[in-house]
């Protein structure tokens, strides 16, 4: 063979190689992102799952919230009930007894 012949088999072999190797570069570049993206999809599906567990957390204070403000309500209207029966009862007290009654019968 001439020299020239060997030179053109190895460029062509040489050629061939880098080919192979850049498929191959290729090839294992497109797994890796390939990877990348099932495992941010992973990362995202255990994001979606800690908001849904807040979202709920949050819907169960807005339940508590609204039971409290309620139970507020009902207290403060009791209060209110209490305090007109109590300012009658005190009204009568000094319509029927004296200052001096009543410092008579608060010292017994």
């Amino acid at each position: 063979m001439l020299y020239n012949e060997v030179m053109k088999k190895v460029a062509v072999k040489n050629k061939k190689t880098s080919l192979d190797d850049l498929s191959g570069t290729i090839d294992n570049l497109a797994i890796m992102v390939a990877k990348g993206f099932d495992r941010m999809n992973k990362r995202f599906e255990q994001v979606d799952k800690k908001f849904e567990q807040v979202d709920k957390r949050f819907d169960q204070v807005d339940e508590r919230l609204k039971s409290l403000e309620y139970e507020q309500r009902e207290t403060n209207r009791r209060l209110t009930s209490l305090e007109k029966k109590q300012g009658g009862v005190l009204e009568s007290l000094d319509d029927a007894v004296t200052r001096n009654e009543f410092r008579i019968l608060a010292n017994k």
